[in-house]
């Protein structure tokens, strides 16, 4: 069944695969995802000095909130994403994504700035969002491969590409290339 909403007060929580139907807000939680597809749905995901972990996870960015898309991803200079996308030898559909958005969103920014640690293990798919790397914010992953629209690294930001495990590939170029 869709959860609704889906807040928890402070403290260390264990979720499950689903939709959440209006996204997700975690203030003060150590969150722990089980492997799975997790749907955000007419939501976004907003992270206020939290941690999020998990192995074998996608999460969807998708629906509308009646007035048209409002997924989002709001993460504070306090929080880490830490998430491994299943490994292609999973079966899923979602094998070697971590992150997908919906094509059909109107173009968004996600935001990591400051001292924000986001260290996604696989392919994060957004071709609609303008996703911002500054400051100190770092992708620590091994393997993090964007289809994003545009991509910005400012500051001391970094991000890596080692994706063999993931049944992706990793981009040999020495520079940032376009793809069509």
């Amino acid at each position: 069944t869709p959860k609704k909403g889906y807040s928890k007060p402070p403290g260390p929580i264990t979720i499950i695969p689903g939709v959440y139907c209006q996204g997700m807000q975690f203030t003060g939680n150590t969150v722990t995802m089980n492997p799975g597809v997790y749907y955000l749905y007419g939501g976004s995901l907003t992270m206020v000095a939290s941690t999020l972990t998990g192995t074998g996870v996608t999460l969807v960015f998708t629906g509308s909130s009646g007035t048209g898309y409002v997924n989002n991803l709001n993460v504070d200079g306090f929080s880490q994403i830490n998430l491994t996308a299943p490994l292609a030898s999973s079966g899923l559909w979602s094998a070697g994504i971590v992150m997908y958005g919906d094509r059909s969103m109107p173009v968004t920014s996600f935001d990591f700035s400051i001292l924000a640690s986001f260290a996604p293990q696989g392919v994060v798919y957004l071709p609609t969002v303008n996703l911002k790397f500054a400051g100190l914010a770092v992708s620590s992953g091994s393997c993090t491969n964007f289809v994003v629209n545009t991509l910005t690294v400012a500051g001391i930001a970094a991000l890596y590409d080692n994706c063999g495990s993931f049944g992706t590939k990793s981009i040999s170029a020495s520079a940032p290339t376009l793809v069509d």
